[in-house]
């Protein structure tokens, strides 16, 4: 009987440990390595886009949307590849981030 209790405990928490969803560090760590797979600029435009086609934007969002299409527009395009670690790619990160959770 004490075999019975000691391999149902068993599975239990190989059940528990097993679960399907990765924890925050893991999804962010993974979310990181394909925002620096994206093409520089793509995702500048995406977003500029979303801001021109949402009602809700306010004008500095529209604004700077104006501005980030400008710059890739006129030649002035990135050349290295978005690092989620970087503050000024913060805001660029949630974006992307808030894309691949949809």
């Amino acid at each position: 009987m004490r075999g019975y209790v000691a391999a149902a405990g068993a599975a239990l928490l190989l059940l528990a440990g097993c679960s399907s969803e990765p924890s925050e560090a893991e999804q962010r760590a993974a979310d990181c390595e394909a925002f620096a797979a994206e093409t520089p600029g793509t995702l500048e435009r995406s977003w500029a886009h979303a801001m021109w086609r949402d009602p809700d934007s306010t004008e500095d969002e529209r604004v700077a949307a104006a501005k980030a299409l400008a710059r890739e527009t006129n030649g002035d395009k990135r050349d290295h590849p978005y690092n989620c670690d970087w503050p000024a790619y913060q805001a660029l990160f949630s974006y992307y981030r808030d894309l691949r959770a949809e």
